[in-house]
């Protein structure tokens, strides 16, 4: 604690900041990450449901208009 208050007013605001930057690049890279896990989980339900509806589509009988 003695570091910290031995530090000028533009020490402490440069190791603010830099402790922002590495906040808000962590959050990103989480954002990211958890942003591309959900999207590939998405893909993967909307190719099973696509696959599945076209399977029972093929069973389906074809209906003509009247």
């Amino acid at each position: 604690m003695q570091m910290l208050a031995s530090l000028s007013d533009d020490q402490f605001a440069l190791i603010g900041c830099g402790v922002a930057l590495v906040f808000s690049f962590g959050l990103m890279s989480l954002s990211y990450f958890l942003g591309s896990a959900r999207q590939t989980s998405e893909a993967a339900d909307t190719l099973r449901f696509e696959t599945a509806r076209t399977e029972n589509d093929q069973d389906r009988p074809v209906r003509h208009a009247a």
